[in-house]
Protein backbone atom coordinates (compact mmCIF):
# COMPACT_ATOMS: atom_id res chain seq x y z
CA UNK A 1 0.00 0.00 0.00
CA UNK A 2 1.09 3.67 -0.93
CA UNK A 3 1.04 5.76 2.26
CA UNK A 4 -1.32 8.93 1.34
CA UNK A 5 -0.99 11.03 4.50
CA UNK A 6 -3.33 13.43 2.54
CA UNK A 7 -6.35 10.91 2.37
CA UNK A 8 -5.98 9.65 6.04
CA UNK A 9 -5.51 13.33 7.17
CA UNK A 10 -8.99 14.12 4.99
CA UNK A 11 -10.44 11.33 6.38
CA UNK A 12 -10.04 12.30 10.18
CA UNK A 13 -11.05 15.54 9.09
CA UNK A 14 -14.45 14.49 7.67
CA UNK A 15 -15.21 12.10 10.85
CA UNK A 16 -14.43 14.39 13.58
CA UNK A 17 -17.06 17.19 10.80
CA UNK A 18 -19.25 14.55 10.44
CA UNK A 19 -19.33 13.47 14.51
CA UNK A 20 -19.42 17.08 15.18
CA UNK A 21 -22.85 17.76 13.03
CA UNK A 22 -24.06 14.77 14.14
CA UNK A 23 -23.83 15.69 17.86
CA UNK A 24 -24.25 19.42 17.16
CA UNK A 25 -27.76 19.10 15.23
CA UNK A 26 -29.02 16.79 18.06
CA UNK A 27 -28.09 18.78 20.93
CA UNK A 28 -29.07 21.96 19.44
CA UNK A 29 -32.92 20.66 18.48
CA UNK A 30 -32.95 19.29 21.84
CA UNK A 31 -31.22 21.90 24.06
CA UNK A 32 -30.53 25.04 22.15
CA UNK A 33 -26.17 25.21 22.41
CA UNK A 34 -23.95 25.46 19.93
CA UNK A 35 -20.67 23.18 20.13
CA UNK A 36 -18.47 25.74 21.44
CA UNK A 37 -20.84 26.86 24.68
CA UNK A 38 -20.80 22.74 25.16
CA UNK A 39 -17.01 22.76 25.09
CA UNK A 40 -16.87 25.52 27.46
CA UNK A 41 -19.67 23.16 29.94
CA UNK A 42 -17.29 20.36 29.75
CA UNK A 43 -14.24 21.93 30.69
CA UNK A 44 -16.15 23.71 33.53
CA UNK A 45 -17.49 20.55 34.63
CA UNK A 46 -13.89 18.79 35.25
CA UNK A 47 -12.39 22.04 36.48
CA UNK A 48 -14.72 24.49 37.99
CA UNK A 49 -14.18 27.95 38.94
CA UNK A 50 -11.89 28.70 36.91
CA UNK A 51 -10.63 31.99 35.44
CA UNK A 52 -11.55 33.67 32.21
CA UNK A 53 -8.31 34.04 31.49
CA UNK A 54 -7.91 30.04 32.72
CA UNK A 55 -10.37 29.23 30.49
CA UNK A 56 -9.54 31.23 27.29
CA UNK A 57 -5.93 29.64 27.55
CA UNK A 58 -7.53 25.94 27.91
CA UNK A 59 -10.05 26.43 24.73
CA UNK A 60 -6.86 28.07 22.97
CA UNK A 61 -9.07 30.80 22.06
CA UNK A 62 -9.04 34.97 22.72
CA UNK A 63 -9.86 36.05 25.89
CA UNK A 64 -12.83 38.72 24.02
CA UNK A 65 -14.28 35.72 22.14
CA UNK A 66 -14.45 33.86 25.88
CA UNK A 67 -15.96 36.95 27.00
CA UNK A 68 -18.63 37.06 24.32
CA UNK A 69 -19.82 33.36 24.75
CA UNK A 70 -19.87 33.77 28.44
CA UNK A 71 -22.45 36.31 28.48
CA UNK A 72 -24.60 34.47 26.31
CA UNK A 73 -24.57 31.42 28.79
CA UNK A 74 -24.98 33.36 31.77
CA UNK A 75 -28.17 34.91 30.10
CA UNK A 76 -29.27 31.40 29.20
CA UNK A 77 -28.54 30.52 33.12
CA UNK A 78 -25.79 27.98 31.86
CA UNK A 79 -22.73 29.60 33.93
CA UNK A 80 -22.37 31.75 36.94
CA UNK A 81 -19.72 34.25 36.87
CA UNK A 82 -18.37 36.02 40.01
CA UNK A 83 -15.72 38.66 41.02
CA UNK A 84 -12.44 36.68 42.62
CA UNK A 85 -12.58 37.91 46.29
CA UNK A 86 -8.67 38.09 46.67
CA UNK A 87 -8.68 40.28 43.54
CA UNK A 88 -11.18 41.85 41.86
CA UNK A 89 -9.84 42.38 38.27
CA UNK A 90 -10.20 38.37 37.99
CA UNK A 91 -13.69 36.94 37.21
CA UNK A 92 -14.68 33.43 38.32
CA UNK A 93 -16.85 31.07 36.00
CA UNK A 94 -18.89 28.20 37.43
CA UNK A 95 -20.93 26.01 36.36
CA UNK A 96 -24.83 26.21 36.87
CA UNK A 97 -27.03 23.93 38.28
CA UNK A 98 -28.70 24.19 34.58
CA UNK A 99 -25.58 23.63 32.64
CA UNK A 100 -24.87 20.19 34.69
CA UNK A 101 -28.16 19.23 33.97
CA UNK A 102 -27.62 20.03 30.23
CA UNK A 103 -24.52 18.54 30.11
CA UNK A 104 -25.91 15.28 31.38
CA UNK A 105 -28.23 15.50 28.71
CA UNK A 106 -25.81 15.90 26.35
CA UNK A 107 -23.99 12.83 27.84
CA UNK A 108 -27.09 10.88 26.76
CA UNK A 109 -26.84 12.45 22.86
CA UNK A 110 -23.17 11.49 22.54
CA UNK A 111 -23.69 7.90 23.64
CA UNK A 112 -26.04 7.77 20.59
CA UNK A 113 -23.51 9.20 18.35
CA UNK A 114 -21.14 6.98 19.46
CA UNK A 115 -23.24 3.87 19.05
CA UNK A 116 -23.83 5.32 15.60
CA UNK A 117 -20.22 5.56 15.01
CA UNK A 118 -18.40 2.48 16.63
CA UNK A 119 -21.71 0.72 16.82
CA UNK A 120 -20.78 -1.45 13.17
CA UNK A 121 -17.08 -2.09 14.63
CA UNK A 122 -16.15 -5.42 16.17
CA UNK A 123 -13.89 -5.65 19.34
CA UNK A 124 -10.93 -6.32 16.75
CA UNK A 125 -11.22 -3.09 14.85
CA UNK A 126 -12.40 -1.46 18.36
CA UNK A 127 -9.01 -2.62 19.82
CA UNK A 128 -7.33 -1.39 16.82
CA UNK A 129 -8.16 2.12 16.02
CA UNK A 130 -7.90 2.62 19.87
CA UNK A 131 -4.27 1.78 19.45
CA UNK A 132 -3.69 3.89 15.96
CA UNK A 133 -5.68 7.02 18.04
CA UNK A 134 -2.99 6.50 21.01
CA UNK A 135 0.12 6.57 18.33
CA UNK A 136 -1.01 9.49 16.49
CA UNK A 137 -2.35 11.31 20.25
CA UNK A 138 1.21 10.85 21.39
CA UNK A 139 2.78 11.82 18.43
CA UNK A 140 0.98 14.93 17.71
CA UNK A 141 1.45 15.78 21.95
CA UNK A 142 5.26 15.52 21.62
CA UNK A 143 5.13 17.78 18.22
CA UNK A 144 3.00 20.28 20.01
CA UNK A 145 5.54 19.89 23.43
CA UNK A 146 8.30 20.45 21.85
CA UNK A 147 7.08 23.32 19.63
CA UNK A 148 5.83 25.42 22.53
Amino acid sequence: MTTNYGELSHQMFEVLGLMRRASSTRSTEQHGIHHGQGHLLSILMQHDNLSQKQLADIVHIRAASVTDLLEKMENDGLVTRTKDSSDRRITRVSISDKGLQLMHENAKVRQQVDQIMFGTLTDEELSELDTIHQKIISSLTTEVENNQ
